[in-house]
């Protein structure tokens, strides 16, 4: 991951408030942006065992570069039933000046930092966990009860535990510290839930370990629309789509992470067909997929203002 590059796009670019609300039945859902981060080795991240030639083809036939990965950051917010949820917290302070915006952004859209109730943790990754404390020790959502699978907080707090990274042993040795750092942090305020489990009226959550080995997406529904939050089962809108079945770097377990991708894309794409938040997809995240010859295609919602 290159920081220069996510400085230099952050010094240039500061467009729109960074929320995006709509109604899913009786309820307010927002996507809020935490920023941006920049790669510049794509491949190594998202298709590390791929053929280079069909990886850059992909790409190019999208329009985009196979020199640099410009990955947004989409939490949920979800309103309704007197509580303020929000799905994942971003990276917090954590990874430079392009991102860290969740709380600006949530400002922009009328809801303060104290207002959360509930954070719900998909995983323990530094852009979905980092924005829990601050660099000295203050909660950024001090009212907040937070929920994670018992799979996940085990994982991540075992003083034995080893990752690999594709940005490199001191990347990886950064994701382990800085994860027991937060996780820390809310002992005394988190609960557990079960995949399959109801977590609250409305909100359930998915198995879908792979990418970490507790990681959960969840279906929230309301007056009989659905929306599912995938988390990091669906990655790159054009790669992890137009080839589900190539391992991805970014995986701590690819093979699993590709079972349970394939899974869920079964279950995104069936006659339901349920509106998707996807946290790395281009901003506000929200769309459809297809199904389209071998792969799936990304179709994301029209904007509306």
């Amino acid at each position: 991951m290159s920081t220069s590059n996510s400085s230099q796009y952050a010094s240039r670019f500061h467009q729109g408030q960074g929320f995006y609300s709509f109604s899913l039945g009786n309820l307010t859902v927002t996507s809020v942006s935490d920023g941006f981060l920049v790669f510049d080795d794509p491949q190594a991240a998202l298709a590390p065992k791929a053929d280079s030639q069909e990886f850059d083809t992909i790409l190019r036939k999208k329009f985009l570069s196979s020199d640099t990965a410009y990955t947004h950051i989409n939490t949920l917010l979800i309103e309704g039933n007197g509580k303020k949820v929000l799905i994942d917290n971003g990276c917090g302070d954590s990874l430079g000046p392009s991102a860290g915006l969740l709380v600006k952004h949530l400002a922009n859209a009328g809801v303060k930092a104290s207002e959360i109730d509930i954070v719900l943790v998909s995983h323990a990754h530094p852009d979905h966990i980092f924005g829990t404390i601050t660099r000295t020790g203050e909660h950024v959502f001090p009212n907040a009860h937070y929920m994670i699978s018992k799979e996940e907080w085990d994982f991540w707090t075992d003083p034995n535990i080893k990752i690999s990274s594709p940005f490199g042993d001191e990347m990886a040795r950064a994701a382990i510290l800085g994860a027991q750092r937060h996780l820390k942090a809310i002992e005394d305020r988190v609960s557990f839930f079960d995949s399959e489990q109801e977590i609250m009226p409305g909100i359930r959550a998915i198995r879908a370990f792979g990418h970490t080995p507790g990681m959960m997406a969840f279906i929230i529904t309301s007056n009989r629309k659905r929306l599912i939050y995938t988390a990091d089962a669906l990655h790159h809108f054009v790669v992890t789509l137009a080839r589900p079945d190539w391992e991805l770097g970014v995986d701590n377990d690819p093979v699993e992470a590709i079972v349970t991708r394939m899974r869920l894309l079964e279950k995104i794409t069936s006659v339901e067909a349920p509106l998707v938040h996807v946290p790395h997809f281009p901003f506000p995240g929200i769309g459809h997929i297809r199904e389209e010859h071998a792969g799936y295609v990304w179709e994301p919602v029209v904007w509306e203002w």
